[in-house]
């Protein structure tokens, strides 16, 4: 099911001509999970964006990360967005 975060307003820079400013991440979605890698999907404004959370390169990885929740995938989107 897709979820919302409220965030403090942030602007994200798409392409260095495109920006998205706003407060709302929304409908959040895990599109893969495979045992190695966790790959989230979710728009900010009217822009989609795909990203993976953890794998083996990432800090955590996804072993360290171990059983993630909500919560987790949460606050990674927000840290991947700063």
């Amino acid at each position: 099911m897709a979820r919302q975060i409220t965030i403090p307003e942030k602007t994200i820079l798409v392409q260095p001509e495109i920006k998205h400013t706003g407060t709302e991440i929304t409908e959040i979605r895990i599109i893969l999970d495979d045992g190695g890698c966790v790959i989230a999907s979710w728009r900010f404004g009217y822009k989609s964006f795909s990203q993976t959370l953890w794998d083996a390169s990432t800090t955590p990885t996804y072993e360290e990360i171990g059983l993630w929740s909500d919560e987790d995938v949460n606050s990674r989107i927000e840290e991947l967005t700063v």
